[in-house]
């Protein structure tokens, strides 16, 4: 299983994972994983030519896809602003 705590980038992504995710996401309230204080709140995730992100605490934050031991989206989670 991939450690999902370091920072991923979505090209190590399959195409159809990132389809899932595209179609779990799209404009619409999504329960975010915050590892770092162990915690979900739900936010809207938003896109542009970085990736996907979300605002938090007036913060932009990147989210990645969390993927269960079949390699399927389970989750997103958001990766820390400052590591």
């Amino acid at each position: 299983m991939k450690n999902l705590t370091t920072k991923v980038k979505t090209e190590n992504f399959t195409s159809k994972q990132l389809a899932d995710f595209e179609k779990r996401i799209t404009g619409e309230k999504q329960k975010i994983y915050y590892p770092w204080e162990r915690k979900s709140i739900y936010r809207v995730i938003k896109q542009d030519k970085d990736g996907y992100f979300i605002n938090y605490k007036n913060e932009r934050l990147k989210v990645i896809p969390e993927l269960n031991f079949l390699d399927e989206v389970r989750g997103i989670m958001a990766l820390h602003g400052r590591r």
